[in-house]
C-alpha cells in the first residue's frame, strides 16, 4: 500500500488544510449556523406570533407607514418600519416570507457579529501581545453559538442582535479605525434600539482622555434623525415617529421572571412610579460617578484590555439598575463577555457568571419553565459586577505600580 506522505496530491491537501485552517474553521462554523438557521427558520415563538410577523403584514397589505403607526402596540424606532416597507417590497406577503423579512438581518447581523468580535481579538493579540493566537479564532464560535444569542435570533426571532452588531462594530472602529465612523455606527445602533447608549459612558470617556471635537457626538443623532424624516416623507407621523425610541420605556412596566436586575429581582416585582423614577435617578448617579472615578484617577482607555473591561462593565450595570429591563436587555452585555473572555481568558468566571444568569430568562421566555428563581439570578449578576469593579481597581494598582518604576 502507497506511503500517504509518498503521494503528491495528498501531500498538497494536507498542505492546504494546514495553510488555510482559519478560514476553513471559518467556512465550516459559518455553514453549521446556516444549517442550524435553516432548522429553526421558520419557528415561531412570542414576539414573533404577536407582534412582528403581524406588523410585517399590515406593512405588505398596503405599503403603508401611516397604518403601521396606527397599531397601538406598535413600538419599533423608525430605521425598523423603514427595514420592513424595503423588505415587503422585495420579499413580499405570507406567513413564510413574513417570519424571512424579520429574522434574516438578525441572522446575518450575528454573523457580522461574530466576525468582528474575532477581528477584535485577533487585533488584540497582533498589536498588543505581538503575535497571533491560533485560539482567538474559536471567540467566532462562542459569539455565533453562544446559546442565549442564538435562540434570541433563530428560535425566537428577536432584533437585538442588529443593534449590538452595530454596537461591536463601533467599538472596534472607535479603538483601531476611525473615531467620527465610530460614533456614526454607534449611531446606527441607536437608531435601531436605545440600549445602543449602554456603551455612551465608553464613547463620552474616550474622548475625554484624547481630546476628541465634541462635534462628534452629533454625528451620533444624525442616524436617527434621518430615518424618521425618511418615514415622515413615506407618509409616517413624523412626530409619532421621532419619539418612538422613548416609547418601550413607557411599554414595559415591569420586569420579566428569571432576569436578573435589582429591580425586579432583589427590591420590587411591580414597583409604584416614584421608586421607578428613584430608580432611573440612582443609575445616572452611578454613571456620573463611574466617570468621575475614571476622570479623578486617570484610567487610560489606550490599553485595550481596560477598554474592553470598562465596555463590560457599562453594559452590565446599565440594565441591572435601570427600571423596567428585561432578559434581552443584557445582550450586548454578554457578546462583550464573551471578548473579554478571550482578551484575559484568567477572568473567564466572570463572563461565566453573566452568560448562566441571563440563560434561564431564554429557558422561560421558550419553554415557560422557570429554571432558577430571579432572585439567584441578580445575586449572580450583582456579583459580577462587584468583580468587574474590583478588576478595574486591580488595573489601577498596575498603572500606580509602572509609574513607580
Amino acid at each position: 500500500m502507497e506511503n500517504l506522505m509518498d503521494n503528491k496530491s495528498e501531500k498538497k491537501i494536507y498542505f492546504f488544510i494546514y495553510k488555510y485552517v482559519d478560514y476553513i474553521f471559518l467556512v465550516l462554523m459559518g455553514c453549521l449556523f446556516f444549517l442550524f438557521c435553516v432548522k429553526s427558520f421558520y419557528s415561531e415563538h412570542g414576539d414573533m406570533t404577536l407582534y412582528l410577523k403581524p406588523w410585517y403584514k399590515i406593512l405588505c397589505k398596503n405599503h403603508s407607514l401611516k397604518e403601521m403607526y396606527s397599531i397601538p402596540n406598535f413600538n419599533y424606532t423608525p430605521i425598523f418600519s423603514l427595514m420592513y416597507y424595503i423588505e415587503s417590497f422585495i420579499i413580499g406577503d405570507g406567513d413564510k416570507r413574513a417570519i424571512f423579512a424579520c429574522k434574516f438581518p438578525s441572522m446575518v447581523c450575528l454573523m457580522f457579529t461574530a466576525i468582528f468580535s474575532y477581528l477584535f481579538v485577533k487585533k488584540y493579540y497582533l498589536k498588543i501581545k505581538g503575535g497571533n493566537n491560533k485560539s482567538c479564532l474559536l471567540v467566532f464560535f462562542a459569539i455565533l453559538f453562544n446559546p442565549s444569542t442564538l435562540w434570541n435570533v433563530c428560535i425566537w426571532g428577536q432584533t437585538d442582535l442588529i443593534y449590538v452588531c452595530f454596537c461591536i462594530m463601533a467599538l472596534y472602529f472607535l479603538y483601531f479605525i476611525n473615531v467620527p465612523l465610530a460614533f456614526l455606527v454607534l449611531g446606527i445602533g441607536f437608531a435601531f434600539k436605545m440600549h445602543a447608549i449602554f456603551l455612551l459612558p465608553v464613547f463620552i470617556c474616550y474622548a475625554f482622555e484624547k481630546r476628541i471635537s465634541l462635534l462628534n457626538f452629533s454625528l451620533f443623532f444624525i442616524p436617527y434623525i434621518i430615518s424618521s424624516i425618511v418615514v415622515g416623507l413615506l407618509g409616517a407621523p413624523f412626530e409619532k415617529a421621532f419619539f418612538m425610541f422613548a416609547r418601550p420605556s413607557h411599554y414595559f412596566t415591569a420586569v420579566s421572571p428569571n432576569i436578573g436586575t435589582l429591580f425586579g429581582g432583589v427590591l420590587f416585582d411591580n414597583p409604584n412610579n416614584a421608586i421607578y423614577w428613584y430608580m432611573i435617578i440612582m443609575s445616572f448617579a452611578i454613571f456620573l460617578s463611574i466617570f468621575y472615578i475614571f476622570l479623578k484617577n486617570k484610567f487610560s482607555l489606550n490599553n485595550l484590555y481596560f477598554f474592553v473591561l470598562f465596555s463590560f462593565l457599562s453594559c452590565v450595570v446599565a440594565p441591572y439598575f435601570l427600571p423596567g429591563m428585561h432578559g434581552r436587555y443584557f445582550c450586548l452585555a454578554e457578546t462583550i463577555s464573551i471578548i473579554f473572555a478571550f482578551i484575559a481568558p484568567k477572568y473567564l468566571y466572570v463572563t461565566v457568571l453573566v452568560l448562566f444568569s441571563s440563560l434561564p430568562h431564554y429557558v422561560w421566555a421558550l419553554t415557560g419553565n422557570e429554571v432558577f428563581p430571579v432572585k439567584i439570578c441578580s445575586t449572580i449578576i450583582l456579583l459580577a459586577i462587584i468583580l468587574l469593579f474590583r478588576l478595574v481597581y486591580k488595573e489601577k494598582a498596575k498603572v500606580q505600580e509602572n509609574e513607580k518604576k
